[in-house]
């Protein structure tokens, strides 16, 4: 192999595994300034403190508008959790193998990588899983998440064959949307693992959909209202970190008669979807500031309080 070649892939498996000098977070307080890329693994903690691993395991979890997937494939070979990712888009889960396979190669950078405190710039969360290949491909539901699929998937009077026309459909939907601008493009020419987990069975696409022990949304964006619907419907407790208002997709929100514009009116809005949901923040924050990360939850305890549940006619992705 060319030795060119081989240096620029062993430095590009080193800034997966480390990060670069724009990645690394810095200790403000309690709430650790972070990017995009290490925020996942916040909200994979949360996760497993609210509900932990024994709740969890018993049954799937849906990880809506999961993007490339990389909250899965953490979920599925850190914790052996059955997450499956429901996203149009396809998935890659390539950046976090390469990075956790250069920490196996690299067990001294590795080790100053997991024991350097959160927060600091030598830290690495991914170094402290001591993850091993071989690495299991979290299943796929290649589809949008919106109130038609909800609705499908929970009228418990429509027949079979009615949810495999509508499921057929769902996905040529899902692949007609590749390559525009809403869609990631995976590095090189396809994934590392392309297609390899997509559920392509209507039966198996509907057991994992009712199965579900957990319906997350980590900034889920135009699916954020439908994961909350879904979960009220299937009586299953949800996590959702609200992102983008999008007040022009959805008019008919509405909170105190006026439209639901802003960031703050979403997440009130939201809470109004039924009297038991929990809020709390996460603790990460972006360099200027203003990262979204609030979370609105329901535990399965939320379920067994007395209250009168709020119908909710919101839209979806």
């Amino acid at each position: 192999m060319n030795k060119r070649k081989t240096e620029s892939n062993d430095a590009a498996a080193q800034e997966d595994a480390i990060g670069t000098s724009e990645d690394y977070p810095s200790r403000n307080s309690a709430v650790v300034v972070m990017t995009r890329r290490y925020r996942v693994f916040v909200f994979r903690e949360f996760l497993l403190k609210t509900f932990g691993r024994e709740y969890l395991g018993q049954g799937t979890i849906l990880d809506v508008a999961g993007g490339k997937g990389d909250l899965s494939w953490l979920l599925a070979n850190a914790d052996g959790l059955d997450s499956i990712v429901v996203d149009p888009r396809v998935t890659d889960h390539t950046k976090l193998v390469r990075g956790a396979q250069w920490m196996l190669d690299n067990p001294e950078t590795a080790k100053v990588r997991e024991q350097s405190a959160p927060g600091s710039r030598d830290h690495s969360p991914l170094a402290s899983l001591h993850l091993r290949p071989p690495f299991r491909t979290p299943r796929h539901l290649r589809m949008f998440m919106d109130n038609t699929c909800v609705e499908n998937a929970t009228n418990m009077e429509r027949g079979g064959e009615e949810w495999a026309v509508y499921f057929k459909n769902a996905s040529k939907r899902a692949e007609a949307c590749e390559g525009q601008s809403m869609h990631h493009q995976p590095l090189g020419t396809e994934s590392i693992d392309g297609e390899r987990g997509r559920i392509t069975c209507c039966v198996d696409a509907y057991v994992a959909l009712l199965s579900a022990r957990l319906v997350v949304g980590f900034h889920s964006d135009e699916a954020t209202d439908s994961c909350i619907n879904l979960a009220l419907a299937l009586r299953v407790p949800f996590v959702v970190v609200p992102c983008c208002v999008f007040p022009k997709a959805f008019p008919h929100r509405r909170l105190r008669g006026k439209p639901v514009s802003s960031y703050y009116d979403l997440v009130e809005y939201l809470k109004g979807m039924h009297p038991n949901i929990q809020q709390a923040e996460l603790p990460f924050e972006s360099e200027g500031g203003g990262a979204r990360r609030t979370v609105l939850f329901m535990r399965p305890s939320d379920y067994d309080l007395r209250c009168v549940v709020i119908p909710s006619n919101s839209g979806g992705l």
